[in-house]
């Protein structure tokens, strides 16, 4: 009989069924917090860089170093969360995060010396980071019965936010604001969310349950290969993250699609953690991993094969419906399989997939400044997709074999 895989997410919470209505205010409180602190807090920087570079603020070398920044606060807020766990219950901690991501975002506006940039970013890294982790522990808590929907609504507030910043980007350069309108907009743009994810979200918080659990001995050895591959996905990933838009603006024949390609980013991301979420329960989470890994390094790869617009668009949505996907599917693939304590197992992902992204802007940068070419850093980006796929391709084939 084909084996159905279970849920990673009943291991995260104990929670009895809520109300129908209750569980979409939620997921859509949770989503407006990603909106907020990823969708604009994290992402925001991308649309907003070559601006930057071209009015001298910074170079590729130093925006890879902003970006990395706002990783190490990442890995800085994770790792507070993991010494004190207790705020994972804490109200105030979500509408801190909410407040800093916001200020943090208008705050780049202010600044032209690197510096403050640079505090500004790592601000909102650990900002980002305490919100989203709080917003899940609410989410899948409260929405453990309807995983699919729940889960898509959730991560779709990054793709929501993403697209937000496309559209508030190619708006104020267009009325002449230069970056600082951008940041100052953006800014803007999280204000609404934040406020509802401040007044729906934080009241909820209680206590969350993340079990130990005896695991599955016989596939815990998958751990170590996918930890190796989530590393390899955050330093690949976070490159296209970071450098598309610029990339695209050193292009001429595509300058003009810069801010449509960042849309179509945002746009595919919406649907996607539902769609592969799917794939991994109806064939397995190796299967979903290892596949989402490919098809993102086709996308990246596409975007540096030629001057076609249409090329650039389908890569654009290859990369936004994979990497969206990506993160979180580690992590309840890891939970599945882990034998070691479902908490532990969280939180050793998540600092190898933060340790990628710290590492991915500062290569890249230094490459693109040494190079003068986007193609180094977009390959090495392939190749670490490439070798995550290769990773975790046997676990894929052991599942596909067990369900034959």
């Amino acid at each position: 009989m084909p084996h159905k895989p279970t849920s990673p997410l009943n291991q995260l919470s104990g929670a009895a069924e809520p109300p129908d209505g209750v569980w979409v205010a939620t997921a859509v409180s949770g989503a407006a917090a990603l909106f907020c602190v990823m969708g604009i807090g994290r992402f925001g920087l991308t649309p907003v860089l070559p601006a930057m570079i071209e009015a001298d603020i910074v170079d590729p070398w130093r925006a890879g170093l902003l970006a990395s920044a706002n990783f190490i606060g990442y890995l800085v807020g994770a790792l507070a969360l993991a010494l004190w766990p207790r705020a994972l219950s804490v109200p105030w901690w979500l509408r801190t995060s909410l407040l800093v991501s916001v200020l943090t975002t208008g705050g780049m506006a202010v600044f032209t010396s690197f510096p403050p940039l640079l505090v500004l970013r790592f601000g909102s890294g650990v900002a980002s980071t305490v919100a989203m982790a709080l917003a899940s522990a609410v989410v899948f808590s409260r929405c453990i019965h309807r995983p699919v929907v729940s889960f898509a609504l959730f991560y779709s507030g990054v793709g929501a936010g993403i697209a937000c910043s496309a559209v508030a980007t190619e708006a104020m350069v267009a009325m002449g604001f230069g970056w600082r309108g951008v940041w100052l907009a953006l800014a803007a743009a999280a204000l609404v969310p934040a406020g509802y994810a401040t007044h729906k979200l934080a009241p909820q918080l209680t206590s969350p349950t993340i079990a130990s659990k005896p695991g599955q001995p016989e596939r815990s050895r998958e751990l170590p290969p996918l930890m190796l591959a989530y590393f390899l996905f955050g330093y690949g990933y976070v490159i296209t993250s970071t450098f598309l838009v610029t990339q695209i603006r050193s292009t001429p024949a595509l300058q003009s699609l810069e801010m449509e390609a960042w849309l179509a980013v945002g746009l595919s991301a919406l649907p996607a953690a539902g769609l592969w979420y799917c794939l991994a329960k109806s064939r397995g989470y190796a299967i979903a991993f290892s596949a989402a890994c490919f098809c993102e390094a086709l996308g990246i790869g596409l975007s540096a094969s030629g001057t076609s617009g249409l090329v650039l668009l389908v890569s654009a949505a290859i990369f936004g419906i994979t990497f969206m996907a990506i993160s979180p599917l580690g992590i309840l693939y890891a939970a599945h399989v882990g034998s070691s304590g479902t908490a532990r197992v969280v939180g050793t992902m998540s600092a190898v997939f933060g340790l990628g992204q710290v590492i991915g802007p500062v290569v890249a940068g230094y490459l693109i400044e040494a190079t003068e070419s986007f193609v180094p850093a977009v390959a090495s980006s392939v190749l670490a997709l490439l070798l995550s796929t290769l990773l975790t391709a046997p676990a894929a084939l052991r599942e596909r074999a067990n369900r034959i």
